[in-house]
């Protein structure tokens, strides 16, 4: 089911900011306080914070326009971050470049396996100008960046615009060439290509593939923006309103048909312009047309959406539609995406805050897995805090595990990221019952374990998702409770009660783990035997017990495993004392017997059990038995009462034969 979500006011969630200007230590996240880190040839109108990526340990910050360290100007450069694994603070960064002037090295940015990729879609190549490429760098010994090489389109040419933007999942590369032309007549189809590395001592880049839509128009701009994850590529073209998912079946990659496109799709909506996937679920921007609208006189007016797809048996299932705030001229929400599930960041670099201003912001949902939707996390939206009008806060995002790096290049200023630290929900991994089943006021005890990614202390909650309710003792300070099993009422055999963990680690609830206790009714059945010394004599034996109107019972007659009875043949029957007639019974028989009945009402029941008198002695019943009541709201008690025989009425249809009386239904 599709459902949309507008996006409410700010909040603000800032914790750890990275400003590219002075150094200092790293506080924790609790104290909401700002941490500036600058980058060593940081200048004004650098744009850093128009790419960004981080992975473990290691933050990129692109800044196209940036200072080369050799001191070129407007070469392009990007910072490589790195966290110290001990105390969690980020170094000054170390800066890279090619160094040579308006290639705008800096464009795009992806961190793979101990790898970093910058894009450079200006850089000129065999091609021609601005053919562009993407540069691979490796961490040292010495705590520097190695350029490993550049990598090219094998097929480039000029105004390509290679390197416009790349993703990586490990050791695969894919880059996007969205000016890229199918043919001499139909240009800016766009492309995009996928590298594959290997490691022996060095590495080695091989061009996988070359990856174009079979429906490509002119202007499709196929390439804007890609991601992958695994053996799953998708690939942004806003010009034509989709993005292409492509899939490696382990020899090459194949296009999943149909293509994505959006459900409520407008002509300037730019779906495609971002796109972001991890494992079954991807996402893809639609930040509209940057034309002013005023969503007073129009309804169409949004500030950008953000669509969901779930992978469904091979195919994609658009799943969610979530909108950004209206506002004249347009958040842009969704012109940048990352994805970590169950986490999902949005840039929306027009947006507005708290004051009116429109420096841009971020957004944090995360996915609700029992609810199966996604929902704003409990600080959702991420600005600066300092912020200034225009600032484009929310231009470039990237998410690894808690940590959001948000890119704000600031047009005619140094540029910034900002690094947030965004709290994640603890993980109940079981929730228990011991035992699982249970009679009527035994006592179960309820349990479970459950762990935080950040590491937060926890307390518990249980709570019953069912009735009738117990009464659960727990303190909360472990998953251990207990209570106490209800009794049954008389027309009641088994009832299921579940119980639901959750964990809290003093923002957010984990999602709910569910257990169930079945409770059962102790059985009724009492145990004796039949036979005299004499076997010739009959024999039985008479109980009684309460039942209500309406009740329907089951009584079941059973020999005894204890290897004493004959196998003969025995009869049950069942009196209702409260109007003294003799209203069922079952025919005689070999065991097991057994008499089904809704009883006519309220009050005292007599069964009797005898071996059948009108049987050769030889054949009648001798030995142990099991009598067996279900469904009544009393047991059976032994009594010596006798059958009595009061008036003759007619049957119930389900008793003896339909037509006979009681007379007629007793052979004694």
């Amino acid at each position: 089911m599709k459902t949309k979500l507008r996006i409410g006011p700010a909040l603000s969630a800032l914790v750890v900011v990275l400003w590219i200007v002075v150094a200092a230590p790293s506080v924790d996240a609790a104290t909401e306080k700002t941490v500036k880190l600058k980058g060593t040839t940081s200048t004004v109108a650098d744009r850093a914070g128009w790419s960004v990526a981080i992975g473990d340990g290691t933050m990129v910050v692109g800044a196209p326009m940036g200072t080369a360290p050799s001191g070129v100007r407007n070469t392009g450069v990007a910072y490589i971050f790195q966290q110290d694994p001990v105390t969690g603070a980020w170094d000054s960064g170390y800066p890279v470049s090619n160094g040579t002037s308006g290639e705008l090295f800096g464009y795009s940015a992806a961190i793979g396996d101990n790898l970093v990729a910058v894009g450079a879609p200006y850089a000129v190549s065999t091609g021609g100008l601005r053919t562009g490429g993407v540069y691979l760098f490796s961490p040292t010994q010495a705590g520097t960046w190695d350029r490993l090489t550049k990598l090219t389109a094998l097929d480039g040419a000029a105004a390509d615009r290679f390197g416009w933007s790349v993703a990586m999942s490990e050791s695969l590369l894919v880059v996007g060439a969205p000016n890229s032309d199918r043919d001499v007549q139909t240009k800016d189809t766009g492309a995009a290509y996928v590298f594959r590395g290997s490691y022996d001592q060095t590495w080695t880049w091989k061009q996988e593939a070359k990856l174009t839509p079979e429906d490509a128009q002119a202007n499709d701009l196929f390439g804007t923006a890609v991601a992958v994850s695994g053996d799953t590529i998708v690939v942004g073209a806003p010009g034509a309103n989709a993005a292409y998912v492509f899939e490696f079946n382990g020899s090459e990659w194949v296009v999943v048909k149909p293509r994505l496109t959006a459900s409520e799709a407008k002509a300037d909506d730019r779906f495609g312009a971002a796109v972001t996937i991890d494992g079954e679920t991807l996402a893809v921007g639609a930040p509209g047309g940057v034309v002013s609208c005023d969503p007073a006189f129009d309804p169409q007016c949004t500030g950008g959406s953000v669509y969901l797809f779930a992978r469904e048996g091979g195919a994609w299932r658009e799943e969610t539609k979530l909108n950004g705030a209206p506002l004249q001229g347009g958040d842009q929400f969704g012109a940048a995406l990352s994805l970590n599930s169950p986490l999902l960041v949005v840039g929306a670099p027009s947006g507005q805050i708290d004051g009116g201003m429109t420096p841009g912001y971020a957004y944090v949902l995360r996915y609700n897995g029992s609810e199966k939707q996604w929902k704003p996390a409990s600080t959702p939206k991420l600005f600066d805090e300092n912020a200034t009008e225009n600032q484009e806060f929310g231009f470039a995002v990237a998410l690894k595990g808690s940590r959001v790096v948000v890119g704000a290049p600031d047009p005619g200023q140094t540029g910034a990221a900002s690094v947030f630290t965004v709290n994640r929900s603890p993980v109940v991994a079981s929730a228990t019952a011991n035992p699982p089943e249970v009679k009527g006021g035994e006592t179960v005890n309820l349990g479970g374990s459950a762990s935080d990614p950040d590491g937060d202390n926890l307390t518990y909650r249980w709570v019953q998702t069912s009735l009738p309710a117990v009464s659960i003792s727990q303190s909360g300070e472990s998953p251990q409770a207990t209570f106490d099993a209800p009794e049954l009422p008389a027309n009641v055999t088994q009832l299921e009660l579940t119980f639901q963990l959750t964990a809290y680690d003093g923002e957010d609830w984990s999602e709910p783990v569910e257990v169930s206790v079945l409770v059962t009714k102790p059985p009724c059945q009492v145990s004796s035997h039949l036979g005299h010394k004499y076997p010739w004599l009959p024999d039985r034996d008479t109980f009684t017990f309460q039942g209500n109107k309406g009740d329907v019972i089951t009584l079941t007659l059973k020999p005894a495993q204890d290897g004493t009875a004959n196998g003969g043949r025995a009869v049950l029957i069942l009196q209702d004392e409260i109007r003294g007639v003799w209203f069922f019974r079952a025919d005689r028989s070999t065991l097991p017997n057994q008499i089904e009945a809704t009883l006519p009402a309220t009050g005292e029941y007599l069964v009797t059990v005898m071996d059948d008198p009108f049987c050769r002695w030889s054949t009648r019943f001798r030995g142990g038995y099991v009598l067996g009541l279900e469904g009544a709201s009393g047991c059976l008690e032994p009594t010596q009462r006798r059958l009595a025989v009061k008036k003759k009425v007619e049957l119930p249809a389900n008793s003896c034969h339909q037509k006979e009386s009681l007379t007629d239904c007793l052979w004694f």
